[in-house]
C-alpha cells in the first residue's frame, strides 16, 4: 500500500497535544517539524510523525527523561 502525505510543516510547541507529549515536551522547544500520511482510499490518518528540535543533544536527553 502506498500512503499519500496530507500534511507536514512547522508548529508552534503549545500546540503539540496531549499531556503525555506536553511531559516529553517539556517548554525547552519553541517549533517543531509534524506530518501525517492517510490512506487514499478512505482518507484515514495511518501515519503521524513529529520531530522536536532542541538546542543540543544534553537538553534532548534531559527533557526526555524528565
Amino acid at each position: 500500500m502506498t500512503y499519500a502525505l496530507k500534511n507536514a510543516g512547522t508548529e508552534p510547541c503549545d500546540k503539540v497535544g496531549d499531556a503525555a507529549v506536553q511531559n516529553i515536551v517539556n517548554r525547552k522547544c519553541t517549533n517543531f517539524m509534524a506530518a501525517s500520511w492517510i490512506d487514499p482510499d478512505n482518507n484515514r490518518i495511518v501515519v503521524s510523525a513529529m520531530i522536536i528540535p532542541y538546542q543540543d543533544a544534553a537538553t534532548a536527553s534531559a527533557t526526555t527523561r524528565s
